[in-house]
């Protein structure tokens, strides 16, 4: 049921939300997070246009915030495992344009303790606008992330892109299988003890910016920009080749590697 869902969220066209919504899904998110749920947040969450649906995927329960159908206003899907006893929240901003990405984040979801996953359900551009989750501030996916800081201080708030070799501007962007971002101008530790992971995983060539490289760094992306203005140093950007993307699409052992290394890096 969760990739029904999944698939059904597709569709409709970016609204601007006024900041009394983004409010109340702000409160929303976080009342989600800290395992909220019931007849009382699920009207709440009506009200604002979404359904809050149960769902049990082989004895694990997942809780999926959907748009209605009559209200799909490209505010995203959202997918919550309540007993999830990680602190890592997966954020796939550009579904429809960083091709896998989005049936990766629902796999890895499905398969491994991550308390809440997001997705964009409109694509990046529509009707002669930017309606990229990664750059503009007024959104659930900001609203969310605000939420997820408030929820897991010491979370890491994790987005997951894919790039194209092809269209790097650099030797080392054309020459990376995978380039990871803290955000900032400086690489944290845990963002070298993940990329050791990594490659140690078999994940190739793993660059880290700015040491090994000057773009792709996610320095502009909002969800990184928010989090930073709250004090919270939990935000990893990590950009994947078209080639690992496939492999993590297809091979659930190395999807795992990713959650192990995730797990083990960002403590």
């Amino acid at each position: 049921m969760l990739g029904e869902l999944y698939k059904s969220s597709k569709g409709g066209v970016l609204h601007t939300v006024s900041p009394q919504e983004l409010a109340k899904a702000e409160d929303l998110f976080l009342r989600a997070l800290r395992g909220e749920t019931g007849d009382g947040i699920a009207g709440d969450w009506k009200d604002l246009g979404y359904r809050m649906i149960d769902v049990d995927r082989k004895g694990r329960r997942f809780v999926v915030l959907i748009e209605e159908q009559t209200r799909q206003h490209g505010r995203g899907i959202y997918v919550f495992q309540p007993e999830a006893k990680g602190h890592i929240g997966l954020f796939m901003p550009h579904r429809f344009t960083d091709e896998l990405t989005g049936p990766i984040g629902l796999s890895m979801m499905r398969e491994h303790s991550f308390p809440v996953a997001a997705w964009n359900t409109v694509p990046r551009k529509g009707r002669g606008e930017s309606w990229d989750f990664g750059k503009l501030p007024d959104t659930y996916f900001v609203a969310l992330t605000k939420a997820f800081a408030k929820a897991y201080p010491k979370g890491y708030h994790v987005q997951l892109h894919g790039f194209d070799r092809e269209k790097r501007k650099s030797d080392a962007g054309a020459g990376s299988d995978v380039i990871l971002s803290g955000g900032a101008l400086s690489a944290r530790k845990e963002i070298l003890v993940l990329q050791a992971c990594l490659k140690k995983e078999g994940f190739g060539r793993v660059k880290v910016y700015p040491t090994d490289i000057r773009e792709l760094g996610g320095t502009r992306n909002i969800s990184g920009i928010t989090l930073r203005s709250m004090g919270h140093h939990g935000f990893v950007h990590m950009e994947v080749s078209l080639d690992l993307r496939r492999r993590l699409k297809d091979e659930a052992e190395y999807r795992a590697a990713l959650a192990r290394c995730l797990s083990d890096a960002l403590r």
